[in-house]
């Protein structure tokens, strides 16, 4: 996620990366061995939350001088959305 973010800096956009599952206990590191945890985690990961999470980012942004609040777009990618 952090080069997908960078490659959009690159092109001029504002990039930002929520961590969805920050409600979790630590996150796991992608070994094998914790494939079971992990999918338990992501279980329990609600689109009602998801859906918080996401206006909460658009709210701060738009609460950036930077940024043109009404030119806000976003892109998901796998279980990051």
């Amino acid at each position: 996620m952090q080069s997908v973010v960078a490659r959009l800096l690159s092109q001029g956009y504002l990039g930002l990366a929520p961590s969805m599952f920050h409600r979790e206990d630590p996150m796991t590191t992608g070994l094998h061995e914790e494939m079971n945890t992990a999918i338990v985690r992501m279980r329990r990961c609600t689109d009602d939350n998801v859906l918080s999470d996401v206006r909460a980012a658009v709210g701060y942004i738009k609460t950036q001088s930077f940024v043109q609040g009404d030119k806000i777009g976003i892109v998901g990618f796998c279980d990051g959305g």
